[in-house]
């Protein structure tokens, strides 16, 4: 039982860290996404 619990908290956060992540990124406006050189200069 233990285990099945610390799986789903597991799973959960996971879940929520991807959901998390989505919205954060959409929030972004595209301009600032683009304009951002990939070496962060």
């Amino acid at each position: 039982m233990p285990m099945i619990i610390g799986s789903i908290i597991v799973i959960g956060s996971g879940l929520y860290t991807l959901y998390r992540e989505r919205m954060v990124s959409r929030s972004k406006p595209a301009a600032t996404a683009a304009a951002s050189s990939p070496d962060g200069v």
